[in-house]
């Protein structure tokens, strides 16, 4: 399995710390942009400064350097062009699109020599871990990478005078000079935030324009389906991003001015949500507020002149915590609830059975669902209130997946014997139907394996699903007949030879980020048991795993902490701690090894 650049969780703090610091502002009168052919000047001298060539540079440092440099896409890549000859330079097509490329090996043949001759052909052989599109949007890759690419003296010094069309940036860079942020748009309900990551470069005023120009086009193709924007195709900035004391017609104003025109009527749920839109994305990217939002000059809402806080929209709060913060087990085959007092069994017939094998409680903890074992092999899904009677939703000849809950936590879903998605709805009675969710852009042919976990993101617009080992995520759509369907499948984590790994549990943090449980396909194949996968970006996180014992069967997650049960017992680690940090073993399930349910 090719994992892009794994990076340690304390490295990829210090290199988000060390991004904010080293973007420049975008010029006065250049619009900002994300990634991609845009104007835009880079920041001071640092370590990790982007190169130019040198007197008398050696054709494969030349090489290596230009590869460097291809990070800044300001004039059309001017930096780069630097290592070109005027001809190759005119004649190169940056538009065509680029690769993000790791390990990188520029070969010669042993035929030439430098000292020798006034050209050379040199081969660029790397691996490309994420493909660069328009608007910010870098996706996952794992192809070969194999280029020719010529270098010529020009008056006593090389430079490369013929390559290929598109960029290939050097992934250090890349992780240096970028930030992933997030766009939030819309879940069909427009209850929740759904997150559509981007990568940016600049200072605060800087990335808040660029942020909210993409915001204004839209989301990705691959999502616009799945999602809902409150912006109207015909907005617009009306005045660039800025930070204020005033603004003519507001003195009141203050924090950070976003002036639209085009925003039409609004009603003022549809000012809230548009809000929410805006400060969000803001917010979250580390732009500080207050948010003075306005519409032709005017703002959007009198009694918030002054500025938005997320105060303001915090119904919407991306990364909110269930508001019980309650802790559920399966132990011992029943399901129980777990607090600081002990572990108590449900007092329904959940707290009953003894054959449970997995379980789930959706956010407000009115229903559970639970898979339990018939005894002929079987497997049922029974749902319920965790403290009442409950019915069968449905069953399977062999097996049935972790169940998984509908945001608004009316409808289940699990697999049933690998591959049969069901979808079991549960009205405000308790009275539950059954209907199955069109998976057939899957593709999947019987050789490929069956589906074993399947998770709901918590805005419910996304699925990650484990296909024979193999992580992917989909988009959920439901039609005007209330007919589920997942589509637009990308494979975020998939078993080569040469990284042979398969993915065991997967569970959602937040909307834009996975931790997966992984089990070497052959000894001493492991890096770590316990990843963190963001969507939209090449690169995966390794979470500490020093006193975990592999293998690891279930991994649960909330906003802040990660559950796990490996060989020996339940254990628990917050979010962002450090390398050397431990795995602590949940106190009231110790020696036991039972499972994580959070209710969500």
């Amino acid at each position: 399995m090719r994992l892009g650049r794994l990076l340690p969780r304390a490295a990829s703090l210090a290199l988000c710390a060390a991004l904010v610091a080293s973007c420049a502002t975008i010029p006065t009168g250049s619009p900002p942009h994300a990634l991609g052919p845009v104007q835009r000047a880079m920041g001071a001298q640092d370590t990790m400064a982007v190169p130019e060539p040198a007197p008398g540079m050696a054709p494969e440092t030349l090489i290596r350097d230009f590869l460097k440099a291809s990070v800044d896409p300001a004039d059309r890549h001017g930096k780069a062009r630097k290592f070109l000859t005027e001809e190759a330079s005119r004649g190169w097509d940056d538009g065509s699109g680029g690769a993000v490329i790791d390990t990188i090996d520029v070969l010669v043949p042993e035929e030439q020599n430098e000292h020798q001759s006034d050209r050379m052909r040199f081969q660029i052989r790397a691996l490309a871990v994420g493909h660069i599109e328009p608007d910010g949007v870098v996706g996952r890759d794992d192809t070969a990478v194999d280029r020719q690419i010529e270098v010529t003296r020009v008056r006593g010094e090389w430079r490369i005078s013929s390559l290929d069309k598109g960029v290939l940036v050097d992934a250090k860079q890349f992780q240096y000079r970028y930030q992933r942020r997030n766009l939030y748009f819309l879940n069909p309900s427009g209850a929740q935030l759904v997150p559509d990551p981007r990568w940016v470069c600049g200072d605060q005023t800087a990335m808040a324009e660029q942020l909210v120009r993409s915001l204004i086009k839209g989301p990705r193709p691959v999502l616009a389906n799945a999602v809902r924007t409150q912006i109207p195709q015909r907005a617009a900035l009306r005045s660039p991003v800025a930070r204020v004391s005033a603004l003519p017609g507001n003195p009141n104003a203050r924090g950070l001015s976003v002036d639209f025109t085009g925003l039409g009527e609004l009603s003022q749920k549809d000012k809230q949500l548009l809000a929410a839109q805006v400060v969000w994305t803001l917010a979250a990217a580390g732009v500080t507020g207050p948010y003075a939002l306005s519409a032709d000059g005017s703002p959007l809402e009198e009694r918030l002149a002054s500025g938005w806080t997320v105060n303001d929209v915090a119904a919407w709060d991306p990364n909110a915590e269930s508001a019980g913060n309650s802790m559920y087990a399966v132990s011992g085959g029943t399901l129980a609830r777990v607090t600081d007092r002990g572990v108590q069994r449900v007092a329904g017939a959940l707290g009953v059975v003894n054959s449970i094998l997995a379980a789930a409680v959706n956010q407000q903890e009115t229903f559970a669902a639970a898979v339990v074992k018939g005894p002929d092999g079987s497997a049922q899904l029974m749902v319920g209130p965790p403290d009442k009677t409950v019915n069968l939703g449905a069953a399977a000849e062999h097996t049935m997946t972790r169940p998984t809950w509908t945001p608004d936590g009316s409808k289940v879903w699990t697999v049933l014997d690998g591959s049969t998605v069901a979808s079991v709805s549960v009205d405000p009675n308790g009275q539950l139907s059954r209907s199955e969710v069109d998976v057939s852009e899957l593709g999947r042919a019987p050789q490929d394996g069956p589906i074993t976990e399947l998770r709901l993101s918590p805005d419910g617009v996304r699925a990650a699903l484990v296909v024979s080992g193999r992580l992917i995520t989909m988009n959920v759509r439901q039609n005007e007949n209330g007919v589920y369907t997942l589509t637009d499948a990308q494979s975020l984590l998939t078993s080569t030879p040469d990284h042979p790994v398969q993915v065991t549990s997967v569970d959602w943090g937040v909307g834009d980020v996975l931790y997966v449980a992984q089990a070497p396909a052959v000894p001493t194949a492991l890096q770590s048991p316990v990843l963190e996968v963001p969507i939209g970006s090449p690169f995966s996180v390794t979470v500490p795993s020093r006193n975990l014992t592999p293998p690891i069967s279930s991994i649960t997650a909330s906003a802040t902490t990660m559950y796990v049960t490996d060989s020996r017992a339940v254990l628990q680690l917050r979010k962002n701690s450090g390398a050397e940090d431990f795995w602590k073993e949940i106190p009231m399930l110790h020696g036991t090894l039972s499972t994580i349910v959070l209710p969500k």
